[in-house]
């Protein structure tokens, strides 16, 4: 009997045990995931603070740019000038105000492409690094998730050893209505009786034998 009861005690360590590593697997799987997940989210909006800082940087240099042209142009103009007025030359009308105008119009054409050019890096450094910072959103989210559904993971350690108990009570169970079915026959060893005393709910009439002649209990 003690051997027939470890069968089911078995089968229910067992398959408690199964339940418990693969939740356990699970369960840490999904946390390695999130702190994973959450450490992409660092990344993304760290490479967004580089992203601005990278395109400062070139805005201060298309700045630095401005200035030369500011520089050069000034220089220019004023050697133009020096040297027209030097030989006596009208700066007011003719070719001297051509060329000192065109000298003007061009670094007019010249700062507006400076002040595109920087417009166009600071728009490019800040759109990248918004979408660079709504991805680690994402993996924010999905860390979180990851993180509460791995938290959830733990209440199945219990169910692993309901189920468990459950397998075990259902096998010993069914072995036990097994055993009781013949529980009621007996015989009297070197008596001549034998008989059987009915079934559990008393509705089975019972009955002795005692050398072959019957008689009802």
């Amino acid at each position: 009997m003690c051997y027939m009861i470890a069968i089911p005690l078995a089968m229910a360590a067992v398959s408690a045990a199964s339940s418990y590593m693969s939740s356990e697997q699970q369960r840490a799987g999904q946390k390695y995931q999130a702190a994973v997940t959450a450490s992409n989210a660092s990344a993304m909006r760290e490479q967004a603070n580089l992203t601005r800082q990278k395109g400062a940087i070139e805005q201060a240099a298309i700045d630095r740019e401005r200035d030369e042209l500011h520089r050069g142009y000034e220089d220019a103009a004023g050697s133009n000038r020096s040297m027209l007025a030097a030989s006596n030359v009208d700066l007011t009308s003719g070719s001297a105000a051509d060329l000192l105008t065109g000298n003007a119009n061009l670094f007019a054409d010249d700062m507006a492409v400076n002040r595109y050019n920087r417009a166009m890096v600071g728009w490019n450094a800040e759109e990248t690094a918004k979408q660079q910072e709504y991805t680690g959103d994402v993996y924010d989210s999905q860390a979180s998730y990851l993180k509460k559904t791995s938290g959830s993971l733990g209440k199945s350690l219990l169910t692993a050893g309901m189920k468990g108990a459950m397998t075990f009570m259902s096998a010993y169970g069914a072995m036990g209505m097994g055993a009781g079915a013949g529980a009621g026959s007996t015989a009297f060893a070197g008596s001549g009786f034998s008989g059987n005393v009915g079934d559990a709910t008393g509705t089975g009439g019972g009955y002795l034998m005692h050398n072959g002649t019957v008689s009802g209990l």
